[in-house]
């Protein structure tokens, strides 16, 4: 099989996950990034998510705790998507790749008339999870609680690699709805957790 098959069965598969992830806020999906397109690449739920969304219209902008790393993501992304790095504040799509910081009140929050033209924030952490682990350290790990459409009650999810900061300025700009931004959460072995704008967030630092 060819590259570029083997790429859009990729891409299929992953545009399918993101599709339930964003339906079902708070479930946990397993990304392949053990595929061989991505097995050996940094970050590679974001490179699969790229390669996924991004194309030839679409502006995206990357965030890294080093410029090498974003350096290198930036032109992985628009070498096989034809999409174009811009800077924070005209991307439709933001990739933050662990360690970076990201300035939330400058995305793209859309319009009364354009809710839709808004930014989404494909943001890595270093681990999710369903159930807390024991043995760690204190304000490491976020108990994050979702209420909203495509919850029945409540979904939990435990984030290691979050701030409290940060949640406190997404919930601030999500406020206005339908004006607001949408996040996709990955960590480093391909877990996704989706969050759209009409999810409602409560959380605890542990």
């Amino acid at each position: 099989m060819s590259l570029s098959l083997e790429k859009i069965h990729l891409t299929q598969q992953i545009y399918r996950l993101l599709l339930d992830s964003m339906a079902r806020p708070g479930k946990l999906v397993k990304l392949p990034i053990e595929h061989e397109i991505l097995a050996k690449l940094d970050s590679p739920a974001l490179v699969g998510i790229g390669l996924t969304l991004l194309d030839q219209e679409i502006h995206f902008h990357v965030e890294s705790g080093t410029q090498d790393k974003g350096n290198q993501l930036a032109k992985l992304l628009q070498l096989h998507t034809l999409s174009r790095p811009k800077p924070l504040v005209e991307s439709d799509y933001v990739f933050v790749q662990i360690g970076a910081e990201i300035d939330i009140p400058s995305l793209q929050r859309g319009s009364f008339e354009y809710p839709d033209e808004s930014t989404t924030v494909i943001y890595e952490v270093k681990q999710m999870s369903k159930v807390m682990e024991e043995g760690h350290e204190s304000g490491e790990w976020i108990r994050l609680q979702l209420t909203g459409p495509g919850i029945k009650e409540q979904h939990e999810v435990f984030i290691c690699g979050f701030t409290n900061t940060l949640l406190e300025e997404w919930t601030a700009c999500n406020q206005e709805f339908p004006l607001g931004v949408d996040w996709m959460l990955v960590d480093e072995v391909g877990n996704l957790c989706g969050v759209p704008r009409t999810t409602k967030l409560h959380w605890e630092v542990l």
